[in-house]
């Protein structure tokens, strides 16, 4: 009896993992929209009660995680960041007004931080320096814990020579 069971167990997972790799496959960035947002555009009233910041069911990753002002990519998926592989990051390639060559950020992405379909990625404290700095042409893509690649988007100008 126990021995089906556990026969039982391993083929419900299986079938649970090749179920969750056929989702992750699909899934894909919808829109992206960069955005200049300041600490006082998050605060929510509840964080005055309760002393923790209020995401509003979005994902947010920061390059520096006590620094809120800052160049935000607001981007939107098909699938909830939950259901992202544990050891997924983003990798975001950046040209601006301030400078002419590739930036590159990766950052994790922690699968348990929201259920919601928005992320926002912000290139904040001495990362980015003002709003007068603009983003030219990006490149976003969704990596897996092995590198590959689970969505990507990209603006117009990433193509031009």
């Amino acid at each position: 009896m126990r021995v089906k069971l556990q026969r039982s167990l391993s083929a419900a997972l299986t079938v649970t993992a090749l179920l969750w790799g056929a989702t992750l496959q699909s899934a894909t960035i919808q829109w992206v929209e960069p955005q200049f947002i300041t600490t006082g555009e998050f605060q929510r009233i509840s964080e005055f009660f309760t002393g923790k910041e209020n995401t509003s069911g979005r994902a947010i990753l920061r390059t520096q995680a006590d620094e809120r002002d800052g160049l935000y990519f607001i981007i939107k998926l098909d699938t909830p960041a939950s259901q992202f592989p544990d050891g997924a990051s983003l990798k975001l390639d950046l040209v601006t007004t301030a400078r002419k060559d590739v930036i590159t950020y990766t950052l994790p992405i922690n699968s348990s931080q929201s259920d919601g379909r928005t992320m926002l990625v912000g290139f904040t404290g001495s990362d980015w320096r003002g709003p007068g700095i603009r983003p030219l042409a990006w490149h976003v893509t969704l990596v897996d814990a092995k590198g590959a690649t689970l969505t990507e988007h990209k603006s117009f100008l990433w193509e031009m020579p």
